[in-house]
């Protein structure tokens, strides 16, 4: 398990899936900044979007996993598991 100590670098660690929780005052960091930045990063897949502003405990997941040339979106609500092809063992709950 990747430990993180202060000079650690996440760009030295190849992440595939960075996830995000959207609170009320992150919106233009989350989903236009992160969005943005995280495209420059070739190894990164999916960027996940926890979204919950509305509900804390029935959160909404907004995906974004790289197509050819942006980024494919896709909205998931907290009543079905999520499913990812990165990591086909996972089914990601949204309910508390």
């Amino acid at each position: 398990m990747f430990k993180s100590v202060p000079d650690d670098d996440w760009r030295d660690v190849s992440p595939f899936i960075v996830g995000e929780v959207l609170r009320g005052d992150d919106v233009d960091k989350d989903l236009f900044r992160n969005v943005k930045l995280y495209w420059d990063v070739p190894s990164i897949q999916e960027y996940w979007v926890f979204d919950i502003r509305e509900d804390a405990r029935r959160a909404k997941l907004i995906v974004y996993r790289r197509g050819q040339d942006d980024w494919e979106i896709s909205e998931h609500s907290a009543d079905t598991p999520y499913e990812t092809p990165l990591l086909p063992e996972l089914k990601l709950g949204l309910t508390r």
